[in-house]
């Protein structure tokens, strides 16, 4: 994963199985961890790591046409056209930047009328805005979908570090990538129903008795103590 968080979001209680008595994620690791272990045992992207088709049903995710982060939104937003108002959003969608690069929207309009209005926000500043202007009711956005890292989780702390320091070419190189794949829309996804039904033995995920497997609840979390919050 491109992130450690990943690692305190796997620990959570909600994604720990009573009935097994087991945690649902054995282990997260990282690419930087990848890397780590790669050289420790003498090995080298390089030269010594041969490419090779993934195994199924993992080869699917080549795939798939992403940025990184931000494919949900996407997602919700020709979804939401196409089941709330009948209308066909073809990708790529025409996101526009805002006053920074990492607040992003996109509009659907028909007949000079906004019918949805929704945004992609990378970063801890824009994160707060959006919250700022929640609590205020004062947020324009129907949806909203928030990255803590800059530019999203293609830039994540865990993600693999440049030899030269260039850290903004090593980004712009890995957008690229992901940006020129092939794209996959939601109806092709052949492999997640092959899932559904070989594992979970259903043709629907949305039936009732898949909701222990996909689905999880969030909790608010209890603020921690401080020391310097304690008047001595």
């Amino acid at each position: 994963m491109p992130c450690y968080d990943k690692k305190l979001e796997a620990s959570r209680e909600d994604f720990y199985d009573s009935v097994h008595g087991t945690r649902e994620v054995d282990c997260v690791i990282t690419p930087v961890e990848v890397e780590t272990m790669l050289h420790e045992d003498g090995l080298h992207f390089k030269n010594d790591i041969v490419p090779h088709q993934l195994d199924f049903p993992f080869s699917w995710t080549e795939e798939r046409h992403d940025e990184g982060s931000g494919g949900y939104c996407r997602y919700v937003f020709v979804e939401a056209a196409r089941q709330l108002f009948g209308i066909s959003v073809t990708e790529p969608l025409p996101f526009r930047a805002t006053r920074n690069q990492d607040l992003k929207e996109v509009v659907l309009e028909k007949e000079g009328k906004v019918l949805l209005r929704f945004a992609v926000a990378n970063g801890f500043r824009n994160i707060q805005n959006i919250v700022q202007k929640l609590k205020r009711n004062k947020c324009p956005y129907d949806f909203v979908e928030i990255m803590a890292c800059p530019a999203g989780c293609i830039n994540g702390g865990a993600q693999l570090k440049p030899d030269d320091g260039d850290a903004k070419a090593l980004l712009l190189r890995a957008q690229d990538l992901y940006q020129t794949s092939h794209h996959a829309t939601h109806e092709e996804g052949i492999i997640p129903l092959h899932i559904y039904k070989e594992w979970l033995g259903v043709e629907d995920p949305l039936e009732a008795s898949t909701h222990h497997h996909l689905q999880t609840s969030f909790h608010a979390v209890e603020k921690m103590a401080s020391a310097l919050n304690i008047r001595w």
